[in-house]
Formats: structure tokens, sequence, C-alpha cells
């Protein structure tokens, strides 16, 4: 039975096998090199309640100050007090401000990690 099956699906699934492969190049998998994503530690406002920092959340960044100010719907919920200088340098050229995206939280100090947008490009896209 299993022999019969093999041998009917066997050219399907070579088609199938090959189309997905071409589909996923190396290009859609590395899209961006992991030296061009930089990302910020954001001290939460409240940390009681870290439900605003979640996976797949898309926030609002702000230069301010020297500071990089998070919201979330309009609302500010946390702040980058020490941004790195090329990532601060990066976001005034872009006009101050971009988006963020969660990446993780620090487990014992409660900071989280949000991975900053500083592509010109997928910020008028998102626009």
């Amino acid at each position: 039975m299993g022999a019969d099956y093999i041998s009917k699906t066997k050219k399907t699934q070579r088609k199938g096998w090959d189309r997905a492969k071409r589909k996923m190049s190396l290009d859609e998998l590395f899209s961006q090199m992991p030296e061009s994503i930089r990302t910020i530690l954001v001290t939460p406002y409240d940390l009681t309640d870290l439900s605003k920092f979640c996976e797949g959340g898309l926030y609002e960044l702000n230069v301010d100050h020297g500071r990089i100010f998070v919201y979330l719907k309009r609302a500010e919920i946390g702040v980058c007090k020490a941004p790195p200088r090329s990532v601060l340098l990066a976001l005034i050229a872009l006009g101050g401000k971009t988006l963020g995206l969660f990446h993780k939280q620090q487990e014992h100090s409660g900071l989280v990690e949000v991975v900053v947008c500083l592509d010109a490009q997928s910020n008028a896209q998102v626009a």
C-alpha cells in the first residue's frame, strides 16, 4: 500500500518541492543582514503591566533631547535613556520618527529590546 502511494505521487511531490524551493530563496530568508538590524533597550514606564510590550507589537519611536520615546497608539509607554549614537544619528536623519518592533524582554531586569526600523523605504511604505 505504501509503495503504491509513493509510486503514484512521486512526480507531483517532486514538482511541489522544487516549486517551494524556488520560492524560498536565500534573498527571502535573509532579507536584512544582521549587522543592519539595530535594537534599543527600552525602560517601560509601568513594570507591573508589560502587556503593552508583546510579540508582534509595532511601536512609534520619537527622538527628543537625546532620548528615544516609545509610543503605542499615541500613548507614551517607555523610553530609551541612552540609545547608541549611530541609531540616534540615523533617526535624526530620518526626521526624528520611525517605527519599532518588539524583539524580546529581558528576564531579570524587565527591560524590553525593540528593533528599530532605520530603512527609509519601509518607513515610507507604512506611513
